[in-house]
């Protein structure tokens, strides 16, 4: 009996050590978990900041490239421009019934038309006005030949305007409306370019 009551002991003895060791292993375990779960929230939180700081170098390229494009779009149209008015000047010298663009024949009554302006009348302020629909046609012919480019004329003879009643019908809305007014209304020009006027932005 005696025996088996030391055997017993020694069996308790031995688990308890277990126990202890186990008891020590799941603290360090534990201990291990939460060291990993905040780094863990650490590399988490550093992924979003760079994901953050990603972002914000997208948009700043995205920006830069948007400001090269329109520096080019400026570049571009600032030739455009001045091989439109090279042509315009060539023109004038060989041709007596070119009047010119009709941006520079006309403009808005106030600065605050501008916008509205542009807008009705389009490209064709960007037209040369000319008096005849053959000085047209002998000015495209040029500017074939001497491959300067290409340009929209607008031939004061043939060039379609809005029925007068049609426009007096609009120009009694607006006013009876009381907030707009014809964009013809707010262009001034000379008479000889009026019909050129009211074809570019037509009863807008």
């Amino acid at each position: 009996v005696q025996g088996r009551k030391e055997e017993a002991e020694g069996s308790l003895r031995e688990l308890t050590e277990r126990q202890k060791t186990l008891a020590e292993s799941l603290d360090k375990t534990k201990t291990d978990l939460k060291t990993a779960d905040t780094e863990l929230r650490q590399i988490q939180k550093e992924a979003r900041e760079a994901e953050l700081k990603t972002r914000d170098i997208d948009t700043e390229i995205e920006k830069i490239n948007t400001t090269l494009r329109q520096a080019r779009d400026d570049r571009k149209k600032g030739k455009d421009e001045e091989r439109l008015l090279q042509a315009v000047a060539s023109l004038k010298r060989h041709f007596q019934g070119v009047q010119g663009r009709l941006v520079d024949l006309c403009r808005p009554t106030q600065k605050r038309f501008n916008l509205a302006v542009t807008v009705a009348a389009g490209k064709d302020m960007e037209a040369i006005v000319v008096d005849t629909k053959q000085t047209a046609k002998e000015c495209i012919t040029y500017l074939r030949e001497q491959r300067v480019g290409t340009a929209t004329f607008l031939p004061l003879d043939s060039l379609q305007t809005p029925n007068p009643a049609s426009t007096e019908r609009m120009r009694a809305i607006a006013e009876q409306d009381g907030r707009y007014r014809l964009a013809s209304d707010v262009i001034a020009c000379d008479d000889a370019f009026k019909r050129a006027v009211l074809y570019a932005v037509g009863n807008t």
